[in-house]
């Protein structure tokens, strides 16, 4: 599983939209844990990094803010909010 993945499974039933998931703290609080969880261990562990929990809190509060932005301007998810994209976006890919 990915952040997309993560993402998708936390906002989306049936593929809709979860109305208004971006003030659910209940939503938004799984989502920082569990991508907190995938930097720890498909990310950090994995690649040997050294990110403090401030980073991985800082990083994981950048996905959720892009997945609040794409969900807010229509989603159709499937290509737009890609592991890789929100990487792209949040830190290069080289320096993971």
């Amino acid at each position: 599983m990915n952040i997309d993945e993560l993402i998708q499974k936390a906002v989306l039933d049936n593929n809709k939209p979860i109305i208004d998931w971006q003030y659910k703290t209940n939503i938004t609080g799984k989502l920082q844990i569990e991508i907190g969880d995938y930097l720890i261990d498909e990310v950090r562990d994995k690649y040997h990094l050294t990110f403090s929990f401030d980073e991985m809190d800082e990083i994981t509060n950048k996905c959720i803010e892009v997945a609040k932005y794409v969900t807010g301007n229509d989603i159709r998810y499937s290509n737009l909010v890609q592991n890789k994209f929100i990487f792209n976006w949040i830190i290069p890919i080289g320096n993971l």
